[in-house]
């Protein structure tokens, strides 16, 4: 049986959950790679929400990821894989990444 409906995490909540992350990963960034790595770039896993649901919120956070120590910050919209589907990504950082990047292969077989 097919579920109706797909229960998702609240958009406000996941806002507050990626900006809890960045810090935390700013922190182990600054602490244990800053000096052995030159840039770093972040992608944090969407896996309760989906990009369609946060969408009209990121707008709210737009450049507010500038003074972290990352050359890039995405987002990963693992929320509605399926077989040879493709992850879906938001560039939140630089600002020349912003916003949503379609994938034209999507659907197709990775290997052949």
């Amino acid at each position: 049986m097919i579920p109706l409906y797909k229960e998702e995490m609240d958009p406000y909540m996941a806002q507050e959950l990626i900006f809890r992350l960045l810090e935390k990963k700013e922190k182990a960034r600054a602490d244990l790679y800053s000096k052995a790595v030159g840039e770093t770039i972040l992608v944090l896993q969407l896996v309760d929400g989906s990009l369609d649901s946060l969408r009209v919120f990121l707008e709210d956070i737009k450049g507010e990821f500038i003074g972290y120590g990352f050359s890039e910050i995405w987002l990963a919209d693992y929320s509605g894989i399926e077989a040879y589907g493709d992850i879906e990504l938001f560039g939140l950082f630089p600002e020349k990444w912003w916003g949503y990047h379609q994938n034209l292969t999507r659907g197709w077989k990775p290997y052949g």
